[in-house]
């Protein structure tokens, strides 16, 4: 059997549905280039967004694009990670690998979660991963430190004022229920960065506006230079999430000190701002107000 010239005989039986493709392709792709002309699409627009869509350069200009190829009024484009969902996804399979367990510490996670895991089997799932999954249910009095497994146990949150929330909501939950795991040092809070720049297709991370004007002042201040501030740790894919927050050979961690002397003043703190009296919290706010420097709004 002669391969080659069957292969001749076939593409010359289908070189006319063959022509026909690669006639479509080419005018896909000049309704594309279309659309980046008429649009002034630049390599700006292709930069990570916040996340967040409030006056997003690249995410406006992209949709636009979509809506002229496909002729409809507006268009609705997702190409980033935009909920909490999608960052925990991303934190989960940065850091987990075969055979490694993921813990949850306060029950069962929310039902958007439950494919992620793989309680519904999917083949996206970090069960289908071979990642095993357990759970400590919520049950007064239950906790025993001497049961404990993990002897780090990290909070990683956004970089900005609701990451903190968030981090004080948990850091309330464990010092409420499994205040050992504080007094013994087991607690560690993740540091992501505020800050991405680039410039001359170098990369830097900055975790404080200290560290950012410290790297501008040294790479020099001009128009080259692309800073992203964070709001999300969804930004980020995988492998930067990786690299700046998780990676043990890199990443900064910042234990959560206990000292039995200090627990009068803590109680009284987590009592009046993280309490189920309103009251306590407003007659602090009030009493504090005026000496906030930087008010997140």
């Amino acid at each position: 059997m002669d391969i080659d010239k069957i292969i001749c005989e076939v593409e010359e039986d289908i070189k006319d549905q063959i022509a026909e493709v690669d006639a479509r392709c080419m005018r896909n792709s000049m309704r594309v280039l279309d659309a980046f002309q008429k649009n002034r699409i630049a390599d700006v627009h292709f930069n990570s967004t916040t996340g967040y869509g409030y006056d997003d350069i690249g995410r406006d200009t992209i949709e636009k694009v979509f809506a002229d190829i496909f002729h409809t009024e507006d268009a609705l484009v997702r190409t980033q990670f935009i909920s909490g969902t999608h960052a925990i996804t991303v934190a989960l399979f940065a850091n987990l690998r075969p055979g490694d367990t993921l813990l949850s510490i306060s029950g069962k996670p929310y039902d958007t979660l439950d494919s992620i895991i793989g309680f519904n089997d999917n083949k996206s799932s970090l069960k289908s991963y071979g990642i095993k999954y357990e759970q400590i249910d919520l049950v007064d009095d239950d906790f025993d430190i001497e049961k404990l497994r993990y002897h780090k146990i990290i909070i990683m949150t956004d970089a900005d004022v609701d990451g903190a929330h968030i981090a004080t909501l948990l850091l309330t939950f464990l010092y409420r229920f499994m205040p050992e795991l504080i007094k013994q040092g087991y607690v560690y809070l993740a540091t992501p960065p505020l800050y991405q720049i680039q410039k001359n297709k170098n990369i830097w991370y900055a975790y404080s506006d200290d560290e950012l004007n410290a790297i501008l002042t040294e790479i020099g201040r001009d128009g080259n230079n692309k800073i992203q501030r964070y709001k999300g740790l969804g930004e980020m894919d995988a492998d930067q999430l990786w690299d700046t927050t998780m990676d043990p050979e890199k990443r900064i961690l910042k234990r959560v000190q206990y000292e039995d002397d200090m627990q009068s003043e803590l109680d009284l703190t987590f009592t009046t701002l993280m309490g189920d009296q309103v009251e306590p919290r407003r007659e602090f706010i009030e009493a504090n107000a005026k000496f906030v420097e930087n008010l997140y709004i």
